[in-house]
C-alpha cells in the first residue's frame, strides 16, 4: 500500500514500494531470464527500460498518447490505477509496458474524460507516514 499512499503523481512514485513487495514483483520476471542465461548487457537494458517507464508512467506530465494508449501503458491510463474513492475503478491498469495483460484479464480501463487528474483524485491511503 505504500505505493498507493501518494497524493500526487511524480516520477519517483513508481519506486515507492516495500522491499519485499519489490522482490515479489521483480522475481517472476527476472528469474526466468537469469535461468535462460540472459546477456548482462541485455539485463542492464531491461533495467533501464523499466526505470524510464516507471518514471514516465508516474510523472506529473500531461501528455496524451491518442490511440496508442490502447497498446502502451502510458501515465494517462495508469493514473486510474491510483484513483481513490472511485467505485468500480479499483484494481485497474496494472500494466508496466503494454496493456495486453490488462485487456486479457479484464482490468483495462480508459479515463472517462479528458480531465487531468488532480491531487484530490489520487492516493488510496493519503495519510500514510503522517502522524
Amino acid at each position: 500500500r505504500l505505493h498507493h499512499s501518494m497524493t500526487r503523481m511524480y516520477g519517483f512514485n513508481g519506486f515507492m514500494r516495500h522491499p519485499t513487495n519489490q522482490l515479489l514483483e521483480f522475481a517472476p520476471g527476472a528469474l526466468p531470464l537469469l535461468f535462460l542465461g540472459i546477456n548482462l548487457e541485455v539485463a542492464f537494458l531491461v533495467v533501464f527500460a523499466v526505470t524510464v517507464q516507471l518514471l514516465l508512467q508516474h510523472s506529473n506530465v500531461d501528455y496524451r498518447a491518442g490511440v496508442f494508449r490502447y497498446l502502451i501503458a502510458v501515465n494517462e491510463v495508469h493514473r486510474l490505477h491510483h484513483l481513490r474513492n472511485t467505485a468500480g475503478e479499483e484494481g485497474v491498469n496494472y500494466s508496466l509496458f503494454f496493456t495486453l495483460w490488462d485487456m486479457a484479464l479484464g482490468s483495462f480501463r480508459l479515463p472517462k474524460s479528458d480531465r487531468m487528474l488532480t491531487s484530490d483524485d489520487i492516493g488510496l491511503r493519503p495519510n500514510v507516514g503522517r502522524n
